[in-house]
C-alpha cells in the first residue's frame, strides 16, 4: 500500500444520511440472514463474521458490499462517481454494521432484559425501570406475536428502544473520540499491512481494476474469486440441501466456527482441525512470527493443562467433549485457577 498522502474525509449532512441509511439496511439484512441459517452453520456461515475464529475474526459484510459495488461500477454513470474514497466509506460503514449482524450480535444480550418481567420474580423486577425492561404485557406480546406491526405496543416499547439506542450511541461516541485522539499521535500504525487491511485494500483495488486488461493482478483475482465462490457455494449446498454430499463433513463433528472435533478421552488435548476454508486464506497472509507464536503457546497451554490435571486440578476435564474443553465456563484451564 502506498503512503505519503493522507486525505481526511469531510463529514457532511448528506454523508451522514447516507451512512445511517446504509447501516440500517445492512444490519437488518445481516440479521435476517443469520437467523435463517441452519443451527450447525449459524456460527461459521454468516456474512457478518465470515471467519468466526476467536482472535482472528474476519467480518465479511464489507467484502460482500465491495463485490456488489464492483458489479454496479461496470455502469459508466456509477463508475465515474465511485472513487477510492467512496469505497473506503462503504467499507467502514459495512464493517460497523457487521458487528451488529452476527451470531453474537448485541441483540442476544438485549433480549433477556426486554422479556425479563415474564419469568422473573415481581419483587426483583420492582427495582428495574421500565425503560430497561418494558411492562410484562408488552413482553408477552413480543413473545406471542401479533400478526400485525400496528398491534405492537410501541408506546410501551419506545422508552426501551430509545435507552438502548443511547447506550450504544454514547459508547460509540466515546470510542470514536478516543480513537481520534490516538490516531493523531499514532497515525503510522494505521499504515501497517495487517492481514485484514491487506484483504480490504486488495478487494477495493481489484473491483476497480478488474476490467483493465493491463492490470497484472487481473487473472489471479478472477481465478481466486471463482475458486472461492465455488468452495463456499458447495458449503451452502451442504447447509440447505440434505441430498448434497457432505464433502466437508460439516454436518457432523463440527464445533462452532468450523472446527472438526478431535476428542481424545483421557487426555487434555483440545485442538481440532479447521475445515472452514476462508481461514486458511487468511492464515497465508499472517506474519510468520505470529503463526509461530500461536503454535508455540498452544503447545505450552497443552503441557500446562496436562500438568495441572495430573496435580489434581480440573476434575473431569479429560472426560469433557471437544467443545466443552474450549467453551465451558467452569472447571477448564482457561476459566479457573491455577492457569486462568
Amino acid at each position: 500500500m502506498e503512503s505519503g498522502h493522507i486525505e481526511e474525509l469531510k463529514t457532511t449532512p448528506q454523508l451522514l444520511i447516507f451512512i445511517i441509511a446504509v447501516t440500517a439496511i445492512l444490519t437488518v439484512l445481516g440479521n435476517i440472514f443469520v437467523y435463517f441459517l441452519p443451527a450447525q452453520f449459524a456460527c461459521n456461515m454468516q456474512v457478518g463474521d465470515l471467519i468466526a475464529a476467536a482472535g482472528v475474526d474476519l467480518l465479511g459484510t464489507p467484502f460482500v458490499v465491495i463485490l456488489i459495488t464492483g458489479i454496479f461500477i461496470q455502469i459508466p454513470f456509477i463508475r465515474r462517481r465511485m472513487t477510492v474514497r467512496s469505497f473506503v466509506v462503504l467499507y467502514t460503514v459495512a464493517l460497523a454494521s457487521a458487528a451488529f449482524s452476527t451470531h453474537t450480535s448485541p441483540w442476544r444480550e438485549n433480549f433477556e432484559p426486554i422479556v425479563a418481567r415474564v419469568g422473573t420474580d415481581v419483587a426483583v423486577m420492582a427495582y428495574v425501570p421500565e425503560f430497561v425492561s418494558p411492562p410484562r404485557e408488552a413482553a408477552e406480546v413480543l413473545m406471542r406475536g401479533t400478526g400485525s406491526i400496528v398491534a405492537i405496543p410501541w408506546g410501551q416499547l419506545l422508552p426501551a428502544i430509545i435507552w438502548r439506542f443511547f447506550r450504544f450511541a454514547l459508547f460509540a461516541g466515546v470510542s470514536v473520540g478516543l480513537i481520534s485522539i490516538f490516531r493523531r499521535q499514532w497515525v503510522d500504525v494505521e499504515m501497517l499491512p495487517y492481514p485484514h487491511i491487506t484483504l480490504a485494500y486488495s478487494a477495493i483495488v481489484s473491483v476497480r481494476e478488474v476490467r483493465n486488461p493491463k492490470w497484472v493482478g487481473r487473472i489471479a483475482f478472477i481465478l481466486g474469486f471463482i475458486i472461492g465462490f465455488g468452495l463456499e457455494l458447495s458449503r451452502a449446498f451442504i447447509a440447505f440441501f440434505p441430498w448434497f454430499p457432505d464433502i466437508y463433513s460439516f454436518r457432523v463433528s463440527t464445533c462452532g466456527p468450523g472446527t472438526h472435533q478431535l476428542t481424545l478421552l483421557g487426555t487434555t488435548w483440545h485442538y481440532g482441525i479447521a475445515k472452514h476454508t476462508p481461514l486458511y486464506a487468511l492464515v497465508f497472509l499472517a506474519p510468520l512470527h505470529s503463526l509461530f507464536s500461536i503454535v508455540f503457546w498452544g503447545i505450552v497451554y497443552e503441557i500446562a493443562s496436562t500438568v495441572a490435571v495430573t496435580l489434581g486440578y480440573y476434575t473431569g476435564y479429560v472426560d469433557m467433549g471437544f467443545c466443552g474443553r474450549s467453551w465451558c465456563s467452569e472447571n477448564t484451564p482457561w476459566a479457573d485457577p491455577p492457569l486462568a
